[in-house]
């Protein structure tokens, strides 16, 4: 098979992964000649289908039938949409993977290599291999971009928390301006005219300049409030530069710079080495020393700011106290001219600042730097000689033997009844065989299992059908019982309380309409509820149609006076519940049925569901559980 990357002739959209099953498997799109259509299934390999025969693992299979391209589809596996960009008439394997982790895990990771190209030099190579040369060369390019692009953001977020506090602090400047300016012209016309005394211009003069000083530092506690902040909930302190600068902070800049060159250096150790590596713990040690005296610069700096507008506020206070002594009109035009000059002031000193950070967002470029892009040599660097494919096959075949005998020692599933008797004292009620190895003997051993449930020592009217998890073939046996109840002329009635799947009705062949739900909510009666199947003395009741609240249904008092009155007319009742591993509620039933039928699967069910049903045994107190065992072979 040939991969093809970029002339692909269709396009999968809008994917919503729905069973993680399906995640590292490839899907078959096979087109429909002479039709706008296609059909989808997996793809399985040899191993795939020994590995399902030898452990009895059902394949992923969807059903066939014929899909629009453009359209979307669903299955129980997925929804994806398959768009055709050109004509194709040869079927097109694609891989489904996992989410971004996932591909990288199990994908990018394994054919990734970063190595650093000199020791003294803070220079990395980039290597990629990959089944296709411009793919690797694109993924290279987009790695690389996207590593710029990251350390211009984080550079950026600081800026633009400056530029975006400047911004606000404009528009009230400029409204302020402009009050301070209508009042002052307002005060002149009514007042003619009156300059201020020689005494007020002073005041005038001292009070702007110490207004526009804590003008000026309040947008220095913005930015030191918000670098403590964020040192102190993050631990990457890359992104404090443009702040540091902006606080004309030199000597914590440095450190930061320092603190860049040995996390880059860190990073480019941990490409060969652990992270407890003499030298990456070393370097570890540096960063921690750096990172603290870059913290603690910025806390003494931010005492430092808060101390100086302090004393700025005291300062103008013992000026505003002395200006109380002038008279009215020198007061009033004191502050009127002060306010004017210093909004004045501050609107051009943010118009200036607002214009640095513009400048310095524009002009800010990555620490990093691609110094060569990337290429592809185009020569293979892997050999696939008929001697490897041949020595492939042999080991495959030895490995597989290895791991068939291995499973079968140190297999975490039930594979003969040993497992069960070792595991529980839970009494087994039968051992029933596949239908596919003697169908005489299968009967047999339903009889068997009728018997044993008729000669202990309570009397089981209500018998219920249990498992762990899903498809552990409860539903079967719950059948194959009621039958075998029912051919020697035992009334039998199936309750199918397993709200997740109708599977006994289709086996029965029984349309589904009214049944348990509808009638405990009240909207239907008995006689609408039980249906007779094609079969003497045997009843059905079944979940029914309407939507209806599962747990409210389980601990509904409804339920177990339903089973006492069908008790009247019904020899046995068989109920089939959801699995006590799925839904705790389940526990609620099992403690109104005289017996509890726990069934296990060979090489399906696994040895800690035992586990499982003896501690539901001891912590919930349900005592009548019996076990039954389902045979493969």
């Amino acid at each position: 098979s040939i991969e093809i990357y970029k002339q692909v002739p269709i396009k999968i959209e809008n994917i919503k992964n729905i069973d993680n099953r399906c995640i590292g498997n490839k899907l078959r799109i096979t087109p429909i000649s002479n039709r706008d259509e296609y059909y989808i299934d997996f793809v399985h390999s040899f191993i795939d289908k020994l590995m399902s025969k030898l452990f009895n693992k059902p394949l992923l299979k969807i059903e066939k039938k014929s899909f629009k391209y453009n359209e979307e589809i669903k299955t129980k596996f997925f929804i994806l949409k398959v768009n055709k960009l050109s004509n194709f008439n040869k079927p097109i394997d694609i891989l489904i993977n996992g989410d971004n982790r996932y591909i990288y895990n199990n994908i990018i990771s394994n054919n990734l290599n970063i190595v650093q190209m000199n020791e003294k030099v803070p220079l990395i190579k980039i290597y990629y291999q990959d089944r296709v040369p411009s793919r690797a060369v694109s993924y290279i390019e987009a790695l690389t971009q996207s590593f710029i692009n990251d350390n211009l953001s984080e550079n950026n977020k600081q800026t633009n928390q400056i530029l975006n506090f400047i911004t606000n602090e404009l528009e009230k400047i400029k409204k302020e301006l402009k009050n301070s300016e209508i009042k002052l012209k307002d005060y002149r016309v009514l007042n003619r005219a009156v300059e201020p005394s020689i005494q007020a211009s002073t005041f005038i003069k001292k009070l702007s300049s110490i207004d526009f000083s804590i003008s000026e530092n309040k947008l220095r506690v913005h930015i030191i409030n918000n670098l403590v902040k964020f040192i102190e909930t993050n631990h990457n302190l890359d992104a404090i530069s443009p702040a540091l600068t902006e606080l004309k902070d030199t000597t914590t800049l440095k450190l930061t710079e320092l603190l860049n060159e040995l996390q880059l250096k860190k990073n480019e150790l941990l490409v060969d080495l652990t992270p407890r590596h003499p030298k990456v713990i070393e370097i570890d040690s540096k960063i921690n020393i750096i990172k603290n005296k870059i913290v603690l610069n910025i806390k003494n700096m931010q005492k430092q700011i808060l101390e100086k507008d302090k004393n700025l506020k005291k300062i103008k206070n013992s000026y505003e106290k002395r200006i109380e002594d002038l008279p009215e009109k020198e007061r009033k035009i004191i502050n009127i001219k002060r306010n004017y000059e210093v909004s004045s002031k501050m609107y051009n000193f943010l118009l200036e600042k607002q214009l640095e950070n513009e400048i310095l967002k524009v002009v800010n470029i990555s620490k990093y730097k691609i110094i060569d892009k990337a290429y592809s040599t185009f020569s293979p660097i892997e050999n696939k000689s008929k001697l490897i494919l041949i020595s492939s096959i042999f080991i495959g075949f030895f490995i597989g033997v290895v791991i068939i005998t291995l499973y079968y020692i140190y297999s975490d599933k039930i594979l003969t009844i040993k497992d069960i008797k070792s595991r529980t004292n839970t009494p087994i009620y039968g051992s029933i065989p596949s239908l596919k190895k003697d169908e005489s003997e299968f009967i047999e051993k339903y009889s068997n299992l009728r018997t044993n449930l008729q000669l202990s020592e309570n009397k089981f009217k209500t018998i219920s059908l249990n498992s762990t998890v899903d498809y552990e073939d409860k539903e079967m046996v719950a059948i194959n019982l009621s039958y075998s109840f029912s051919m020697i002329d035992y009334k039998t009635l199936i309750i199918n309380l397993d709200m997740r799947n109708n599977r006994i009705s289709r086996i029965l062949d029984i349309d589904i309409d009214n049944g348990i739900g509808e009638y405990l909510n009240g909207t239907c009666s008995l006689d609408k509820i039980i249906y007779q199947t094609k079969h003497k003395n045997l009843d059905i009741i079944t979940i029914g149609r309407g939507s209806f609240n599962i747990s409210k249904l389980l601990l509904s008092k409804s339920l177990e006076t339903l089973i006492d009155r069908l008790k009247i007319n019904y020899d046995y009742i068989i109920l089939n519940v959801t699995p006590f591993g799925l839904l705790t509620d389940t526990k609620h039933i099992m403690k109104i049925s005289d017996i509890n039928l726990v069934v296990f699967k060979e090489a399906y069910s696994h040895k800690e569901y035992l586990a499982s049903m003896n501690q539901m045994k001891e912590q919930n107190g349900i005592t009548n559980l019996g076990v039954v065992f389902l045979e493969n072979s």
